[in-house]
């Protein structure tokens, strides 16, 4: 009789020792699945910031390119299909860029909203589609408004640079 508790007693240390075991291995392995799945989520959000920076840039770039049809001629249309304000705000912006190419972005934005606001909108926020004047008159609106564009250029293009040389 002993001897029989004694094998059952064994018996069921053995199945408490393969069950610890078995446990074990399971939560290894839900550990570096959860582990992977984390650098997943990490691959997927760091995927996102990507796109996210690469959109703030092509937009910049729209604008760029917008601006410079206006020294041959009217594009009202061009003006109206760019971002007029940030997509996004400072806090997202700091997780897309470097503290510096936020304060870039923001100036480039900056010089953009004046232009806007000093040659094309009307009182009430739309693009103006007639100007008074001819380009090649100085003094006249349109005039002004040629000028301004050939102006912010070069603007535009030192900071896109100093964005695309800190990248």
């Amino acid at each position: 009789m002993f001897y029989f508790l004694l094998m059952l007693c064994a018996g069921q240390i053995l199945i408490i020792f393969l069950l610890m075991w078995k446990v074990r291995r399971l939560t290894i392995a839900l550990q570096k699945a959860k582990l992977i799945e984390e650098k997943e989520a990490d691959l997927a959000q760091h995927r996102l910031y990507q796109e996210e920076a690469a959109y703030v840039m092509t937009l910049m770039y729209e604008i760029r390119s917008a601006v410079a049809k206006q020294e041959q001629a009217l594009h009202r249309r061009a003006l109206e299909r760019t971002q007029r304000a940030l997509p996004f705000s400072k806090k997202k912006l700091r997780l897309l860029f470097t503290e510096e190419e936020v304060h870039t972005i923001q100036t480039f934005w900056q010089h953009y909203e004046t232009y806007l606001r000093k040659h094309w909108l009307t009182e009430k926020g739309k693009i103006k589609s007639v100007f008074r004047g001819a380009p090649h008159l100085p003094n006249s609106e349109y005039g002004q408004m040629v000028i301004a564009s050939k102006n912010i250029l070069p603007i535009f293009d030192e900071l896109l640079s100093n964005l695309n040389s800190s990248s």
